[in-house]
């Protein structure tokens, strides 16, 4: 996962450097219809409440992040413990949530406010639930810390890689299950019991100097060695999917009669992306009697 950043109309990206320009703006393009379609499933859907907290960063430093990952933790009194579903905890939050095919290995994930309400993006080919958890958590980052982001910002990046890490995996709760050295057995345990990645655990002991620079650099030099930077086994096959949209259609269907199909006539979508935009869910909200605000 490569540092770099952009801001492309207010939305964060990463990898850029390693990106098409054409290729960023077809993501851009497809986020603003989904926020078009967001907007106009809003009118008859009503939609969780974003309860989002925005936090200033001053310093920027590693003890600050820390401190605001735990801030929204406990904001929304979630412990010190493993995460369930981050996917539905987001959408849960307010933030709504799609997968899409991005085209490009240079993209990972991506987010933006629209409006009072944000989206994140992830990518379809993560075949890991810990890359994919990462990669939400990165994102909530932003939205939590980068209200105004600054285009091309390395330390945005960083910060928000922080923040994944701290709020995905507490100091105070997991310092005590880090082993001191890399034994593989350990680790794939941690793994399935946090859900987040082996080189994240790896990165977390460094850290927390859980384990010594040394022992670090052996263990990724054993991890490059059999090639698992890109692909780690163990991997989480139970991958999330995003609900809160699919229900909000589902239940314009049932009550407006209109269905993905029709909406996305009406809002000249082409059909594949809103297939890709519409995954099947339960339903889970409801109908109001008129527009919404």
């Amino acid at each position: 996962r490569s540092m770099g950043s952009m801001a492309a109309d207010g939305a964060h990206f990463r990898r850029l450097r390693s990106v098409a320009t054409s290729a960023r703006n077809r993501q851009i393009a497809r986020l603003a219809l989904l926020e078009e379609l967001v907007a106009r499933v809003e009118r008859d859907v009503e939609l969780p409440a974003v309860d989002i907290p925005a936090l200033d960063v001053e310093t920027g430093d590693r003890t600050e992040i820390e401190g605001l990952a735990a801030a929204v933790r406990e904001h929304w009194a979630l412990g010190n413990g493993p995460l369930g579903n981050v996917l539905a905890l987001l959408e849960s939050k307010g933030c709504v949530v799609v997968r899409l095919v991005t085209e490009s290995e240079g993209i990972d994930a991506y987010s933006r406010w629209s409006g009072p309400r944000p989206v994140i993006v992830l990518t379809l080919d993560k075949n890991d639930a810990a890359r994919s958890n990462f990669d939400a958590a990165h994102e909530l980052g932003h939205l939590v810390m980068h209200r105004d982001p600054q285009p091309g910002s390395r330390v945005a990046e960083e910060q928000a890689q922080m923040f994944a890490a701290a709020f995905l995996m507490p100091a105070e709760a997991i310092r005590a299950e880090l082993p001191n050295r890399f034994d593989l057995s350990v680790f794939v345990a941690l793994k399935h019991r946090w859900r987040v990645s082996i080189q994240a655990l790896l990165y977390r002991a460094r850290v927390l100097a859980t384990i010594s620079e040394a022992a670090y650099k052996r263990a990724m030099m054993k991890i490059s060695m059999l090639g698992w930077r890109t692909g780690e086994p163990h991997r989480l096959s139970d991958v999330e999917e995003p609900h809160l949209l699919t229900a909000a259609i589902a239940l314009l269907r049932a009550h407006r009669g209109l269905d993905a199909a029709a909406i996305a006539r009406e809002m000249s979508i082409p059909t594949d992306l809103m297939d890709e935009f519409v995954a099947e869910a339960r339903p889970r909200l409801r109908v109001v009697s008129g527009p919404v605000g």
